[in-house]
């Protein structure tokens, strides 16, 4: 089995199923003090990219944000609060808006990717 840091950057890679990661996540205690993994700006525009070249569907990255958002043990730089909040509206379609190829461009833009 796979350690926790492994897992995470896992899932902030998207190297495998989310689904999968969670699994593994849900195996270990949900507490942490301090985030173990950053998600990083190079992270969120590597997985963008993906998306725009069709290798993930808007449904892999709104799952992939949810499986981010809110975990402390994932760190978000307070420097980018342009990725945090990417995070929370690629989490988030329907209360804030749908991925589409357009949108994902604007974030790149806004990320600097």
């Amino acid at each position: 089995m796979k350690d926790r840091a492994s897992l995470l950057r896992s899932l902030i890679d998207f190297d495998d199923p989310v689904q999968d990661v969670m699994a593994g996540l849900q195996q270990l205690p949900w507490d942490v003090e301090v985030p173990v993994v950053q998600l990083s700006v190079d992270d969120a525009t590597s997985v963008l990219r993906r998306y725009e070249a069709g290798q993930l569907s808007e449904p892999d990255i709104e799952a992939w944000a949810n499986a981010i958002e809110g975990r402390d043990d994932i760190g978000i730089d307070d420097d980018h609060l342009d990725l945090r909040e990417m995070i929370y509206q690629l989490a988030n379609p329907l209360l804030t808006q749908r991925l589409t190829r357009d949108a994902a461009q604007g974030w790149l833009k806004k990320l600097g990717g």
